[in-house]
């Protein structure tokens, strides 16, 4: 997820009044299968968003028949799911895709975060911010193998720890300037995604374009990078190619309507909105039957995968107005803490919000601070019903694997339906009617949570034997690339020379 709107509030508050609950019992978790061992080529593609359970249903349900997902069902194996780390968020979980290591290694704590050591109120972006550990691309240059990176979280071409050998950086940019030339000959432009404000300004009854626009334009967007992906794959200069395709999350944020809690439900659009659903599923599924036609599978093995899944939301809450109403942060003229004035302001994304106090707190105060504002969250509703599923102190961290200093004094996870707002709401509310349909970033807590939030794994080629597979770990998903292309996965410590 790289950023999310708004329904119209009007519509969404009249729906909000008469929902119920929109809450689901986890299911247990299957057992985990061995790890395989190879050499070879390796392609690791992520579809953002994609759960395990609607992969699952599509296939049994006979709607991904173009001969993409389906080749892998038939040859290759399919994990039962693949299990998120926590935070169950886009760049938190493509990072430890990426490396191996969780959260409290990686350092990557949200989409969004206060760097441990920098100016009090700053945020920095996860998809930016330094990698703790090693990533599978450093290691498979470390050991001379060739890289390849097109749009994967991370590799954003602004460091030497942060890109390929050539590559694609999200939003359309290409290096060495020999590809970027290469793709414009070819055609191959960015086309930017969906028109998300264009849609939900219909639905608000102004001029825009129609749920069928919106779907071409998803569909389109994945093409994108399909057919990107199908031309990397064509280049003989890689051993190792790393993807990235979002639009299966875009759709699941902007269309996941299912309950009748949700703002704005009728049967009619829930219908509407999972036939264009399908067809974002069904555009990936033709894209990965033509990426498959160009790879020798004989000497390549492709992973697909994906960092979370998607639940419904009906509610949004904002932390930042409960810490103004507490009296604990001060808001500027933009609704939003003004870090000079407040003692504590809280950084959120989707399911999770990270509450920082101020360095310049006493300790003792601060203590008292956090047990007020624990029975504060604690306490917070929704529509009658509790908004927090668990409050967290730094303290407690090491059994979710979230322990690392640029993760909040508090975490706060919300509970299933309800999402935290990134920008201040309404009339400087704590919650109100959602702005989005789906979302994600909720506790997973390795299976115990909302299983809707699991992941994809697929596998097929190359060092492949075909047999069902259990719940893969996404720490375990570095490891498996690193021994079916031959080398040592990433190390927890980083090389100094690769500086």
């Amino acid at each position: 997820m790289l950023g999310r709107r708004k329904l119209s509030f009007s519509a969404a508050l009249a729906a909000l009044l008469l929902a119920t609950s929109c809450r689901t019992a986890p299911t247990p978790a299957p057992a985990l299968a061995a790890s395989p061992v190879g050499s070879g080529r390796v392609i690791l593609i992520s579809l953002d968003g994609a759960s395990s359970i609607e992969l699952h249903r599509r296939y049994r349900a006979g709607e991904l028949e173009a001969g993409g997902f389906s080749r892998f069902f038939d040859e290759g194996q399919v994990a039962s799911s693949l299990s998120p780390v926590d935070p169950t968020l886009t760049a938190v979980n493509h990072i430890s895709l990426a490396t191996g290591f969780p959260p409290a290694a990686t350092g990557i704590v949200s989409n969004n975060f206060h760097l441990a050591g920098s100016p009090w109120g700053e945020r920095t972006s996860g998809f930016a911010a330094p990698i703790g550990t090693e990533t599978l691309w450093e290691a498979a240059r470390r050991q001379g193998k060739r890289a390849g990176i097109w749009t994967f979280p991370g590799a954003d071409d602004t460091g030497a720890r942060r890109r390929g050998d050539w590559g694609l950086v999200y939003g359309g940019k290409a290096y060495p300037p020999e590809l970027a030339a290469d793709l414009g000959r070819r055609g191959l432009i960015w086309p930017g995604p969906p028109d998300d404000d264009s849609l939900e300004a219909t639905w608000e009854g102004k001029p825009g374009i129609d749920l069928s626009a919106w779907t071409d334009q998803a569909v389109r967007f994945g093409d994108f990078f399909y057919d990107g992906l199908a031309l990397a794959a064509g280049r003989p200069d890689w051993d190792l190619l790393l993807g990235y395709v979002p639009t299966i999350d875009e759709a699941g944020h902007e269309l996941l309507l299912e309950e009748p809690c949700q703002p704005g439900f009728s049967p009619e659009r829930r219908d509407a909105f999972a036939a264009a659903r399908r067809r974002v599923w069904q555009g990936a599924d033709r894209g990965l039957s033509r990426l498959l036609k160009e790879v020798d599978l004989s000497t390549t093995t492709v992973l697909i995968v994906s960092d979370h899944g998607m639940t419904p939301v009906f509610a949004r809450i904002d932390p930042n107005a409960l810490l103004r109403d507490a009296g604990y942060a001060k808001l500027g003229p933009d609704g939003r803490v003004d870090p000079a004035l407040s003692k504590v302001l809280a950084i959120s994304n989707g399911g999770v919000s990270h509450v920082y106090v101020a360095p310049t707190v006493a300790p003792d105060q601060k203590a008292k601070i956090l047990a007020d504002l624990r029975r504060r969250f604690i306490r917070l509703e929704v529509q009658g019903k509790r908004a927090i599923e668990e409050v967290f102190g730094h303290g407690q961290l090491g059994p979710i694997r979230l322990d690392h200093p640029n993760s909040g004094d508090l975490v706060l996870f919300a509970a299933s339906g309800v999402t935290f707002a990134e920008k201040p709401l309404p009339g400087g509310a704590i919650s109100a009617p959602t702005d989005v349909y789906g979302m994600h970033g909720h506790l997973y807590r390795g299976g115990s949570g909302d299983r809707r939030l699991a992941g994809i794994y697929l596998a097929l080629g190359r060092g492949v034997r075909k047999h069902p597979l259990g719940e893969v770990r996404n720490t375990e998903v570095a490891r498996r690339a690193a021994a079916y292309l031959g080398i040592e996965p990433p190390r927890r410590r980083i090389d100094p020379q690769t500086l």
